[in-house]
Formats: C-alpha cells, structure tokens, sequence
C-alpha cells in the first residue's frame, strides 16, 4: 500500500514556509489585506481532499487513469508539466523584481541628488524658499515615494518567486518519490508473472515427461517394480510442478489484483494530490503578486492625483507674482530714489520670511504688524517667539485630538482649500489670537489638519533635516531589527534641538490617533 504522507506534507510544509501562514494563519481567511484573494477551492480544499475520503470525480478521474495503458506515465508527465510551469512563472517574477530593483535605486539616486541641487536655489539669507520651488521638491519627494514603494514591490516579488521555486523542488521531490514507488510496484508485478510462466513451463514439461514415459516401458529391461516405483515419481513430479504453478498463478493474480485495485491506483492519486497543491500554490502566489502589483499601481496614483498631498496640490501652490516680489525683496539694497518711497501711492514689498500677503489680500486686510510663521525656519521661529513647541502645532494637534480620534484617516483626506487658507492666514498674522474651537474655518477637522500639514510642508528644511536625509534613508534600510533602531534613534537625536522637540511632540500627538 502506498503512503499517503507526502501530499499531505507538502501542503502543510508550503503553508507554513509561505506567506499564508504569515498573512492568514493556516486556516484564517479573514485578514483583511488579502481578503479578496480567491484561493478557496485551491489549496485548503486540496488539504481537506487529501486527507479525507476520494470525491465522485477525483474517483472517475483515478479510474480513467488506472484502466488506461500509459495512466501512470500520463500523471507523471502532468506534474512535470506543472513544474516546468511553475519554474518559469519563477524565473520571470526574479527578472521583473530585479528590473523593478534597479529602476528603484536609480529612481532614489536621482531623486536624492536632485534635491540637494534644490538648495542653491534659495534666497539670499538662506531661510525661505519660492513657491515654484517648494512644489517642485514635493514632486520630488513623491519620485523618492514611489521608489521606495518600488523596492518595497520588488523585494515582496522576490519572496514570491522563492517561494514559487521552493513549490517547484517540493512538487519535483514529490513526484521523484512515487515514480520510484510507481515503478517499483510494476517491477514486483512482473516478477511474480515470470515466476508464473516459469511455473506453467515447468508443469507443461512434466506432463510431456509423463505421457512418453509409458511407452518404453514395453521395450525396457528394467523389471515391473522398477517400472512402477518411475512411474509413481513421474506422477509426483507432474503433481508438484502443478502445485507450484497454481501457486505461482494465485500469487501473481492476487499481486495483479492488489496492483490494479490499489497500488497503482493509489500512487496516481498521491500523483494527482502533489499535481493539485502545486497548482492552488501556484494560484496562491499569483494572487500575492495581483495584490503587491495592485497596491504598487494604487500607491503611484495617489501621489499624482487630487489628495492634499498629490502632485496637482503641489503645483497648485505656485504663485509667480509672489515669486517675484519675494526675489526683490531678498534681492535687497537701498533705494535709489528717496523721493519714491515716500510717495504715499507706494505699496511696501511684503515680507521674504511670508509667503502669505497674497492671500491675505484675498481672504481680510493686512494688519500693521505680523509674526508669520508659514515658511519660516524651525529654530528661527521658535527663537523669535519665545517658544518651546510652535502655537499651530499645539493648537492644531488639540483641536484634532478633540474632535478628530473617532475619524478615520483623518490625516488622508483633504479639507476645502479656500478655508485651509483662512486659517493660514489667521495663523500667519497672529497665532496667538486663532481660536480654533470657534472659528468657522475650522468646523471641519480636514481643514485644521490642511492648515497643519500645509506648515510642515513649506517648512525650508524639513522636520527631518535634509542634511539628514541619506543617513535616515540607510539606517531605515537596516535588516537587523535591532541595529536599525539604535541607528535611528542616533539620527533623531543628530536633529536640530527645535526639530527634535517637534518631532517628540508630533509622535506623541500622533501616537494617540
């Protein structure tokens, strides 16, 4: 009798190695990552098969295999088959991972050196940057987004063609096995069917011997006693050989009927169970990779569609008559005519350090006197204010935490633009007076997180420094789980001490979302 161990272990064995442990649990299929992959009847019904009862069609199709002359070279060539297919399936999913790779590295390497092209373009006093340029350094950004999600895409599919080649040696140790059994079983058969035959010959030549053996009894010499005691040999002869053959028959039917009934059977079932988990595996990994390609292709549209931190957004803030005015006003140098600035039809220039005058025109007059504190550096800001956390930062994160913990994805979704604004220019004439709990602008929680992430975003150097930027990007890429905290945690306290003092107060603001 055959085992039925191996297909059973090689299902289980792939549940555990792969990713449907890691993802599902071997039996969950609840995770709701992966909840539309439809591997139901694949690979847990195969299980249930295997080590349950034969179906009515997994019976029809074992007795169509075994009445057939070549069924056992036909389920052995199929399962060979299905290891060409998937080794294949391998060995492209390896090359577009490394294709994916390499545009992935590239991708960062242009991405990294163009932003740090970025800073020859800032004013005079190093301290604030023009529109066009803030939004073209999101758009970068959003490149060195989608590279990262690119690696991320290109080491998921590497695990994937791993473990579609690991499918492939199980599936090829699988069949190795019962062909060797396959084959041994034949080679038993045809044994007993030459002990057969040699039996049948041997009784078909003892009843030749008996039959002649009458007739030179009258023309011997030998006496009537010799001639009987012969005769009574050649009978017991004849009797032992017919014994021996009916044996040999009976054994060589009973092998016949065992190999026909069950040994070949059986192993063209184990064959057949190896076929169906290699191709729920199969099946399975592809719907992994469906997934990984999905959520890649999903990831890229988000950052060039119309969230608040799309590309259209970003383009969206370029203002050229701003531009202008704030290149002037950097440019610097005395008037050459007095007479003009003291003409009373002259409109002063706004300030390098605001972004904002524009919008103030548009949203309530200007005051006479400002703190602005839109596109301003960290440490100067906080210096000027007498300040250990930014107010729109205290301010905002409050009024989120109060109105905002029961919302999901409250940091993803965009508020209307023109009362971003408002707040903006609220919070840039004076933060101490913006009262958020009663302010019509700020009603709806998306517009106090817009007005937030629009600060951070306009911020000339980013809360991570970008003189930080590639020692944060290679401690984040540490295998070792271990080594890459300790890595981070010494780049976080290399920031700035008003960068690092903001960063704390977000992650903790953060940590109660």
């Amino acid at each position: 009798m055959t085992s039925k161990v191996l297909p059973v272990a090689l299902l289980k064995a792939y549940v555990e190695r792969n990713a449907m442990a890691k993802f599902f649990g071997v039996r969950s299929l609840h995770n709701p990552s992966f909840a539309n992959l439809d591997y139901q009847d694949g690979v847990i019904e195969g299980d249930k098969r295997i080590e349950g009862e034969w179906d009515e069609a997994t019976r029809e199709v074992i007795a169509l295999l075994s009445n057939m002359q070549d069924g056992f070279s036909c389920v052995l060539e199929k399962v060979k088959l299905d290891i060409g297919f998937v080794k294949d399936t391998a060995a492209f999913l390896k090359k577009r991972a490394k294709l994916e790779e390499e545009y992935a590295k590239s991708m960062l390497k242009l991405a990294q050196s163009t932003m740090e092209s970025c800073e020859r373009y800032k004013d005079r006093t190093g301290t604030a940057q023009l529109s066009h340029l803030n939004s073209w350094q999101d758009i970068i950004s959003a490149h060195d987004q989608i590279a990262q999600e690119k690696l991320e895409f290109a080491k998921d599919t590497h695990e994937i063609a791993d473990g579609l080649l690991w499918l492939a040696r199980e599936t090829e140790r699988g069949r190795k096995q019962y062909k060797e059994m396959g084959i041994r079983n034949e080679k038993t058969l045809a044994e007993f069917k030459i002990a057969e035959e040699k039996a049948r010959s041997r009784y078909e030549a003892s009843q030749g011997g008996s039959s002649s053996g009458i007739i030179p009894r009258f023309k011997t010499n030998k006496t009537q006693e010799q001639l009987d005691r012969a005769e009574e040999l050649t009978r017991i002869k004849v009797q032992q050989a017919k014994v021996a053959f009916e044996k040999a028959n009976v054994l060589f039917d009973n092998a016949n009927r065992e190999f026909e009934e069950t040994l070949l059977p059986g192993v063209i079932k184990e064959l057949k169970d190896i076929s169906d988990v290699c191709q729920a595996g199969v099946r399975f990994e592809l719907s992994k990779y469906s997934y990984v390609y999905k959520r890649d292709l999903l990831t890229n549209g988000q950052l060039i569609g119309d969230q608040d931190s799309g590309l259209r957004e970003s383009l969206n803030k370029i203002d050229k008559a701003v531009d202008f005015r704030l290149h002037i006003k950097a440019f610097g140098g005395p008037m050459r005519y007095r007479k003009i600035a003291d003409s009373s039809s002259y409109q002063r220039m706004p300030s390098r350090q605001s972004t904002s005058s524009l919008c103030r025109s548009e949203f309530g007059t200007e005051p006479a006197s400002t703190r602005p504190i839109f596109g301003i550096d960290l440490t100067l800001q906080l210096e000027r204010d007498q300040e250990e956390i930014p107010l729109i930062l205290v301010k905002c994160a409050s009024e989120i935490e109060r109105k905002g913990l029961h919302h999901q994805g409250v940091y993803r979704h965009s508020g209307s633009f023109s009362q971003i604004q408002k707040l903006r220019v609220a919070f840039d004439t004076n933060a101490r007076a913006v009262d958020l709990p009663n302010d019509a602008s700020a009603s709806e929680i998306n517009n106090v997180v817009g007005v937030l992430k629009m600060w951070l975003r306009e911020l000339p150097d980013p809360l991570f420094s970008r003189k930080l930027y590639n020692d944060f990007i290679k401690a984040a890429r540490t295998p070792d789980d271990k080594r890459r905290v300790i890595q981070l945690h010494a780049k976080v306290n290399e920031l700035p001490d008003a960068n690092y003092a903001i960063l704390k107060y977000l992650m903790s603001h953060l940590d109660r979302q």
